[in-house]
């Protein structure tokens, strides 16, 4: 146990205004795996009396939302009371839900309207179309017949209304599914997580703490392990630049940020992808089009609320870039929520608060000659011939010139021996 001291020098003698016990922080690390198909990973300092408590407590709301937002399989034990997303949407009837599955309903059914439809939890269908199309041809080339397969089954998919329905009777809630609708929270729910761990860290007081949701949807409290409190985050995006499908898109960092107490999500393809003509398959839909979208590399956004940040970075993933800047500028307004997007020629797009109490540094260039290197080295072959070619029709050209040039000087000669040749005389 520490004892800090604070007093006042009054004629060499020491005056104690008062004298405080403080127990020093336990550093603490919890990491959770297989929950929303990534993984939870947490850094924090805690009284160390605390520390068994706020690991259970958020390994039990991590692992109650992961049952509760599965779509793949049912509830098991000990959650087997309450019904998940699988159950469902394997029901056609009324179904009773709990507290945290309604909350989670509601916000979605807002966000959607906030959002003019962009964001649509109920297009589960399109999404296992696509999802099962990229799985069997991962990073490689989609025939035409089986993409148009999915395209043709996700357009008679129909998300013109609303699909689910939420009610409260007898203070019990349920929602209850409209024809064949699937739901996917596969949008929100990690950012849903992240905001619960959160309150837990705030209920026992931990300020410093790094969140980190499977790298899309994190929250940095104030961080102590740097001399300003501020951690330093390099902002990723796979970008395809070489066409050999067996290889990993490049990976860089457009962008270095460096911030404190905020939540910060990004949505982007990574590496759930496919190719059809060359073109990104991503696993992010559009709603409007019932297709993949790849409009734009990454967006990033910045704000209190993990939950709404990666909602509202889904939403914005699937709108045109024009679209996005202009939203952009109304959830600054509305939330506060500031946005970073990476379009697809490698600018960068920012809409900041005036009070950011955070550093952006853009690496963009460092992008574009990393572009270029690789590039370079995956045609490297293809380059040699063509200079080779180039080398041989200049040669040639140069000889064809330089023999056209000879007969020209010798028809000249030619010519001018018969005008010297004497004429007879009359």
């Amino acid at each position: 146990m520490t004892v800090l001291l604070s007093g006042i020098l009054f004629s060499n003698n020491i005056k104690f205004i008062y004298a405080e016990e403080i127990e020093p922080l336990s550093t603490e690390r919890l990491y959770i795996n297989f929950v929303f198909n990534s993984y939870i990973d947490i850094e924090f300092k805690a009284k160390s009396e605390n520390v068994t408590s706020i690991k259970s407590e958020i390994t039990s709301i991590v692992q109650l939302l992961n049952a509760l937002t599965d779509n793949f399989n049912t509830t098991i034990s000990p959650y087997e009371e309450y019904a998940n997303v699988f159950d469902i949407n394997n029901s056609f009837s009324d179904v009773l839900i709990d507290d945290i599955l309604f909350d989670i309903f509601t916000l979605a059914s807002e966000i959607n309207i906030y959002t003019n439809e962009y964001y649509n939890i109920g297009i589960g269908k399109i999404i296992d179309n696509y999802k099962n199309l990229i799985a069997n041809r991962f990073q490689y080339e989609i025939n035409d017949s089986e993409y148009q397969n999915a395209k043709q089954k996700s357009l008679e998919v129909d998300i013109t209304e609303t699909k689910y329905v939420l009610f409260e009777e007898d203070n019990k809630k349920y929602i209850s599914l409209k024809s064949d609708t699937l739901l996917d929270l596969g949008s929100i729910a990690k950012g849903y997580a992240v905001d619960e761990i959160k309150k837990i860290l705030s209920k026992y007081e931990v300020t410093d703490y790094f969140i980190d949701g499977g790298s899309s949807s994190m929250a940095i409290g104030n961080y102590t392990r740097t001399e300003n409190g501020y951690a330093s985050l390099g902002l990723s995006s796979p970008y395809l630049f070489n066409k050999n499908y067996k290889n990993y898109p490049q990976i860089a960092e457009y962008a270095n940020i460096t911030i404190r107490n905020k939540s910060i999500a990004t949505s982007n393809y990574g590496q759930q992808y496919g190719y059809y003509k060359n073109n990104i398959v991503s696993h992010i839909i559009s709603p409007k089009t019932k297709e993949p979208v790849n409009n734009m590399q990454s967006v990033t956004l910045i704000g209190d609320d993990a939950c709404l940040l990666d909602a509202f970075s889904t939403a914005i993933y699937t709108m045109t870039l024009e679209e996005a800047l202009v939203f952009s500028k109304k959830i600054l307004q509305d939330y506060n929520i500031e946005t970073l997007i990476l379009d697809n020629n490698l600018r960068v797009h920012h809409e900041f608060s005036s009070d950011s109490n955070y550093n952006l540094v853009v690496n963009v260039t460092e992008i574009s000659e990393n572009q270029f290197s690789n590039w370079f080295k995956n045609n490297f072959f293809y380059i040699i011939i063509v200079v080779i070619i180039i080398v041989m029709i200049c040669l040639y050209l140069k000889d064809f010139f330089k023999s056209r040039k000879s007969k020209s000087i010798v028809s000249n000669n030619d010519d001018d021996n018969e005008s010297e040749t004497p004429g007879e005389d009359i």
